[in-house]
């Protein structure tokens, strides 16, 4: 099987650098509560591994350089307005961005293929781009992969209120399903906020669709296979969505 991932758009929140870390701390926690037996580390500032407590209660501002990856090209804002630099104060034109890995060992190096990896991009002064959150697995992280587990990953990222569109997807049928119109993909899940997207107006033959708290969840099957059903099926929901939006 093909590694599988997700990839998501939200709405733009203005943040400042504390708020930040405590809406990562948040999401990270609830996808922590799925997988219990894993560690949540990063790569600090100095380039090393550092693994953060179990229930995450060093999870804060004492480690802004770690969890922020710091972009020497912007100029922060900050109360002190003398002060370009990264504080806790601080917000940006450009969204913060941060990297995550979960892994079920800790007798790990720096250079160890993490069985998630999770990559925040969030907080603006001003409308700009839409956020995005991606959760990418390894290939044998993948295989024990399944259509529960993934969803409950998407209702993580609903759980944010900002999740405007979701989609578990490989690169092969990436490329077997083009995107159309709104440059958005169709995957082995596909996830559409009510707030952002219409109602679909008729149901497609062979596609499961989930009512969350939020929006829908549209299902090619418990599968995740590049069967010629499979792609007919993502086609005719794509085809909707261009029909409908």
């Amino acid at each position: 099987m093909d590694t599988l991932e997700i990839i998501s758009r939200l709405s733009l929140r203005p943040l400042n650098a504390k708020q930040y870390i405590i809406y990562c701390k948040k999401l990270l926690s609830l996808i922590k509560n799925l997988f219990p037996q894993m560690h949540l580390y990063i790569l600090d500032d100095k380039d090393r591994l550092f693994f953060f407590k179990e229930d995450l209660s060093d999870f804060d501002e004492t480690h802004l350089y770690d969890i922020i990856i710091p972009d020497k090209g912007i100029t922060y804002h900050n109360p002190d307005k003398n002060n370009p630099h990264l504080t806790i104060e601080a917000t940006s034109w450009a969204p913060f961005g941060s990297l995550f890995f979960l892994n079920r060992k800790q007798a790990i190096s720096k250079h160890s293929v993490a069985d998630i990896s999770i990559s925040v991009s969030q907080g603006v002064e001003k409308f700009s781009s839409p956020a995005t959150i991606m959760i990418q697995f390894s290939n044998d992280f993948s295989k024990e992969l399944d259509e529960n587990t993934l969803q409950k990953l998407i209702f993580c990222l609903e759980q944010t209120q900002d999740l405007q569109y979701a989609v578990v997807i490989s690169d092969e049928l990436e490329d077997r399903i083009p995107t159309k119109g709104e440059n958005l993909w169709i995957g082995y899940l596909t996830y559409f906020s009510n707030k952002h997207f219409p109602e679909f107006s008729t149901p497609i033959q062979g596609i499961k669709v989930l009512q969350t708290a939020s929006g829908r969840l549209f299902s090619l099957g418990n599968t995740f296979d590049l069967s010629e059903e499979t792609i007919k099926k993502a086609i005719s929901l794509r085809d909707s969505l261009l029909i409908n939006h």
